[in-house]
């Protein structure tokens, strides 16, 4: 056995040495880089004591050992073993010292790093900037390690095809530009080709609020090259408080700037792709292409800045906005084709997050084909929104005899079908060729075409919902008025819980007369919390059309309390003082009975355990004398 071992520590200490190149560094103790007696290197197949640090070779820092660097430095490849460190000696925001990759200039370099590069959480020993060198082929930063650095970023002037790949989260902390391949300030470096990868799983975050991405000014007058972003994994500037410019470059109309979204970019405070200060006739370009499967998470921007450019869709490539009741623009258009197709989107309804995907495959072909070539999917994660769309599209989107001029309607996909939705007002085109249909009061997320289709003569005037009675007799009262009634049938009165599946309550036959009529319904069992209503306007050909969506809030419910909420083990009822038949009835969403209990009379609280019960949103019911009093609660 003791033979066995013996063979095996030879075994491994021969592979270990044939991985060793003469003039390579590794650490013997704990020190600073430039301290020779930090080092020994390889010669000979030995290891003996350094007498010089050059800039040209691998290194290795060993671990236990913690290697600081007090002034800048370079070398080639870098190896941290575990439990090892390589920081700065000074702190996150104190003056930064650099060290530069891929020295030698033969070949690009790994960073394998399965210890600790850079500082702390606290930003201990943080000052840092990991950069290639003015001669490196670039560089590739893998293991398992920690690494926490000030910047990360291709150093200006290589005249080479310079390759940065991030296989290793990574988190950046100064306060200008952390991340970034263009660090040029005055030289011209039209010859500049660098590309910076983050690969599948992996994150690069931006954790400084005063940090941004790429540049940061509008108004970029020096020449540069090509600078290639690929965000396969995740790019996260969400903490970010300023604007990122993504910007064409003066004066040199051959340099490109592409930022390739196939994982998650999540956008800070600003974005903006508009340089202010443009040369006459010489400017670069810039590509954002949010690729299959790319997310573009701009919940956090509020100052969106595009000019001319837009976001490049290939498949289901999604962008993400929070809307509330300003207009958002969503700066979408297909990498297939020669313009874009905005979508602006305000929302009077409850503030959420809307996805919006474009698409021209009609996989499930409409009836009628005179239609907008494009698809949007429009999608939103909350609650309770009423939103306002703006679709934008040229003539040359346009299918065989679709005509703007005339009725153009909104329809939807469902399932394996297309559904009328609703009449769209047209404007345009404006004076760069777009054309928008607007479409007011959608509550539905969904996949959504435009095509041509006959209108409905009756115009909806006036529509109103008030709620009437007491906390123990109330009702919804719903009136509106109409005109210009031709082939009317009936209205068919809907209901809906959050604003975005409409059940119908109720149908009021048509008077189908000419001039103003007036209608009117009640509700005599309004939803808890918020209640949303429409009128759907059928005629006697089956062509329908809705009016405008109105919330009403049942303040009945102010007579219930509930805390915590969300919880996930107990929740304590505030109610009216409870008598002997007095319950407590839990709902799911669907309506389906989860949870019931009896108050104990005399009491006004009683004390209810949920843990049992899935994380979901619930109704709790308190009934006390043929009367109910209905509240909504989440199980988290």
């Amino acid at each position: 056995m003791k033979r066995t071992i013996t063979l095996l520590f030879a075994f491994f200490f021969l592979i270990y040495a044939k991985a060793q190149n003469t003039g390579d560094y590794r650490s013997v103790k704990s020190g600073n880089w430039g301290d020779i007696s930090t080092w020994e290197t390889y010669s000979g197949g030995n290891w003996v004591a350094a007498t010089s640090v050059v800039s040209t070779r691998n290194y290795t820092v060993r671990e236990g050992h913690t290697v600081t660097i007090a002034t800048s430095t370079s070398c080639n490849a870098l190896t941290v073993e575990q439990q090892a460190v390589l920081r700065s000696v000074r702190d996150a925001g104190e003056t930064t010292v650099y060290l530069r990759m891929g020295h030698a200039g033969s070949a690009s370099v790994t960073i394998l790093n399965n210890g600790r590069i850079g500082g702390t959480e606290e930003g201990i020993g943080g000052a840092l900037i990991l950069e290639t060198s003015g001669v490196a082929l670039g560089f590739k930063l893998t293991g398992t390690g920690i690494c926490r650095v000030a910047r990360l970023r291709a150093l200006q002037g290589n005249t080479k095809n310079v390759t940065i790949e991030i296989d290793q989260d990574v988190t950046v902390t100064d306060a200008t530009a952390p991340f970034t391949a263009y660090t040029n300030s005055s030289a011209s470096v039209a010859t500049e080709n660098f590309t910076m990868t983050i690969n599948p799983q992996k994150t690069v975050k931006i954790a400084n609020p005063s940090g941004f991405f790429h540049v940061g000014a509008n108004t970029v007058t020096n020449q540069a090259g090509n600078y290639t972003y690929n965000i396969d994994g995740t790019l996260d500037l969400s903490e970010s408080t300023v604007t990122s410019y993504i910007i064409p470059f003066a004066n040199n109309a051959v340099s490109n700037v592409a930022v390739n979204v196939n994982g998650l970019l999540k956008l800070g405070a600003g974005l903006d792709l508009v340089n202010a200060a443009p040369s006459a006739s010489n400017n670069g370009n810039i590509s954002i292409n949010l690729n299959n499967n790319g997310v573009i998470d701009a919940t956090r921007t509020t100052l969106m800045a595009t000019g001319s450019s837009y976001f490049k869709v290939a498949g289901n490539g999604t962008l993400i906005r929070k809307v509330d009741n300003q207009d958002i623009n969503f700066p979408l258009g297909l990498q297939s084709a020669a313009s874009p197709n905005f979508v602006t989107i305000s929302n009077t309804g409850l503030p959420s997050n809307f996805s919006v995907r474009i698409s021209d495959n009609f996989d499930i072909p409409t009836s009628n084909r005179q239609i907008v070539n494009k698809k949007w999917e429009i999608s939103t994660d909350g609650l309770g929104a009423i939103a306002n769309f703006k679709l934008n599209w040229k003539a040359a989107d346009h299918g065989n005899g679709f005509n703007p001029t005339q009725s153009v309607s909104l329809i939807k996909l469902d399932g394996a079908t297309w559904s009328l939705v609703g009449n769209a007002a047209v404007t345009g085109p404006d004076l760069f060729g777009f054309l928008q249909a607007e479409i007011p009061s959608m509550t539905s997320s969904g996949t959504f075409a435009l095509q041509n289709s006959a209108t409905l003569p009756l115009n909806f005037i006036s529509f109103d919902a008030k709620l009437k009675g007491n906390q123990f007799s109330k009702k919804v009262f719903l009136g509106w008025t109409t005109e210009n009634e031709v082939n009317t049938e009936s209205f068919i009165i809907e209901r809906s819980l959050d604003g975005l599946n409409f059940k119908s309550i109720g149908r009021t036959l048509s008077k189908n007369i000419s001039g103003t009529n007036n209608y009117s319904f009640s509700d005599y069992a309004p939803l808890p919390s918020t209640s949303y209503y429409r009128i759907k306007q059928l005629d006697r050909d089956g062509k329908f059309d809705y009016s405008v969506i109105k919330s009403v809030n049942n303040t009945f419910e102010l007579k219930l309390s509930i805390y915590p909420n969300p919880s996930s083990e107990t929740v304590n009822l505030i109610h009216p003082m409870a008598d002997a038949n007095s319950i407590i009835d839990i709902y799911d969403s669907t309506g389906k009975l989860v949870l019931s209990s009896t108050a104990v009379m005399g009491t006004s609280s009683t004390s209810i355990k949920i843990s049992h019960i899935v994380a979901n949103i619930y109704f709790l019911q308190f009934k006390k004398g043929g009367n109910s009093l209905i509240l909504r609660f989440i199980k988290k």
